[in-house]
């Protein structure tokens, strides 16, 4: 039989956590999500900007990585929430992202671009953040 599990609503507790943990905690997530970028950095740099493209976008490095951080660390209901926000939030990723190329294909300055796409991603993660988060 199957039987849906019912998840706690998320919560943003805190806990008595000291600095030294909060930084050990920084720095092994900063080397492992560097190590993350600079791989893909050398695949950009030495070899291919599509084959870096397609790694950065399509291949799931850090969500792989942030899974199973919050499976370790806060359980399956988590790792639910974390799915469908990351799911729910790469809309925001790829709009940016369509923004920025299509200003290229218009040989537009990079600066605009990334204005552009920066302005319109914090719009949408107002509106996300609102709406998607506030539930």
């Amino acid at each position: 039989n199957y039987v849906k599990r019912v998840c706690p609503p998320p919560t943003m507790t805190t806990t008595n956590v000291s600095w030294s943990e909060l930084l050990t905690a920084f720095g092994k997530h900063f080397l492992v999500g560097g190590a993350i970028i600079a791989i893909v950095g050398v695949i950009l740099e030495h070899f291919s900007s599509p084959v870096a493209g397609l790694v950065y976008g399509a291949f799931p490095l850090g969500f792989i990585y942030l899974f199973w951080v919050t499976y370790h660390t806060k359980g399956l209901c988590e790792c639910s929430m974390l799915s469908k926000h990351t799911l729910l939030a790469t809309v925001l990723f790829v709009t940016y992202v369509g923004i920025v190329w299509a200003m290229c294909k218009t040989e537009c300055h990079p600066l605009w671009s990334f204005l552009l796409a920066t302005a319109v991603f914090i719009v949408m993660g107002i509106f996300y953040y609102h709406y998607a988060l506030e539930e």
